[in-house]
């Protein structure tokens, strides 16, 4: 979406910088984006740049692209911190270690940016607009099964059993493994170094 504003939300702002961002920009390179010829970092873009709809003043915890498309960094560290942008679409990283009510309270309810260039009445409708994903370990404590709850909808609506479905591809996994393990074993053995 050119010219849109993704809000990419973690706990902190050390998590985003040291765990979010290193891959997600080493993905850019493969993708052929150079940073400082196609992106910016924490810095007002090249003035030729196209600009996000949504008006940005101060670019510490920004990221620029020279079509327009932005990413607002929002952390968590700071309770009111994330509250008050209009954004086009969230991203969050380690959904698991948010505070769940906060975010629901402070990021989710700026997802509403843009409706008039990128909505159903736009004339450019995009489907991913005001969407969400969540990225994150699988949720291991109480308070983090919220996260699984968006899968839900596949056997409400469709019938599909989600988690049946993993769980047989995890049981795979594990035989695979187990059955590698074994191999390597008996390879050892006919090798005679074990």
């Amino acid at each position: 979406m050119p010219r849109s504003v993704t809000a990419i939300t973690g706990r902190t702002f050390g998590q985003i910088y040291t765990r979010t961002l290193p891959s997600s920009l080493k993905f850019l390179e493969l993708l052929g984006y150079e940073k400082d010829k196609d992106y910016v970092i924490g810095v007002k873009p090249h003035s030729q740049w196209r600009k996000p709809y949504e008006t940005i003043t101060k670019y510490d915890n920004f990221i620029s692209f020279s079509n327009g498309t932005g990413f607002l960094l929002l952390s968590q560290e700071r309770e009111g911190s994330a509250r008050g942008p209009n954004i086009d679409r969230e991203i969050v990283d380690e959904a698991i270690t948010l505070h769940k009510d906060r975010y629901d309270q402070e990021v989710s309810p700026a997802n509403r940016g843009n409706e008039e260039h990128f909505g159903k009445f736009s004339g450019n409708f995009v489907p991913q607009h005001h969407g969400f994903r969540y990225v994150s370990s699988m949720p291991y404590a109480q308070d983090q099964k919220w996260l699984l709850e968006y899968g839900n909808y596949y056997q409400q609506e469709a019938g599909i059993f989600l988690f049946d479905i993993w769980n047989r591809i995890v049981k795979l996994q594990i035989q695979l493994i187990q059955s590698k393990i074994a191999n390597d074993e008996k390879l050892l053995k006919i090798s005679g170094m074990k």
